[in-house]
Order: structure tokens, then sequence, then C-alpha cells
């Protein structure tokens, strides 16, 4: 199943076509996984749709490589925005 086709903003995602579960079936603790993760990063760094595909994922995806991000880069993005949020208001408030 291609998630993509389900989500029409992605029309011309890079990975239209592949096999999704690439994007879900890696282990970063071993090599080859490693070597799959460059090769997923590459079709990602290649795509017009990245920026939507990472704001997508960033608000909805716990699992699976988005916008070139595994889940745990995309937890500290959130985290990193959140901060940026509270300092924002916190100078305003002040």
């Amino acid at each position: 199943m291609n998630i993509f086709r389900e989500l029409p903003k992605f029309e011309n995602a890079a990975c239209i076509g592949l096999d999704t579960e690439l994007f879900y079936e890696y282990d970063t603790q071993r090599e080859k996984d490693y070597r799959a993760l460059g090769i997923i990063r590459s079709i990602c760094a290649s795509c017009p749709d990245r920026n939507d595909c990472l704001e997508y994922a960033l608000k909805h995806e716990r699992e699976g490589i988005w916008g070139g991000l595994t889940p745990a880069e995309r937890r500290a993005v959130n985290r990193a925005r959140r901060k940026a949020e509270q300092d924002d208001y916190s100078r305003t408030a002040s």
C-alpha cells in the first residue's frame, strides 16, 4: 500500500512508487540499516514535498522516516519547537 496516495499534498513525493516498508523497517543499531537510512535520506533530500511531509509527520506520525527524519529526530525537533515557544512566551510575558 502506498500511503502517499491517501495524502494528495504529497503527490509529487520522491518516494511514490517505492515500497513504504523501506521507511518503516530499519534498525539504527545495525550497520546495514545505517546504509538503508542513508538511502532513505537521499530520497527525501531530493523530494519536492519534503518540507510538507516533515511538517505532517511532526504533527501526526510516531513511526517511520518522514521528511528524512527518524522518530527520535522528529521528537527532538518538536521539543526544540516547544522550548522556543515557551521562551518566546516568557519574553513577551515579562
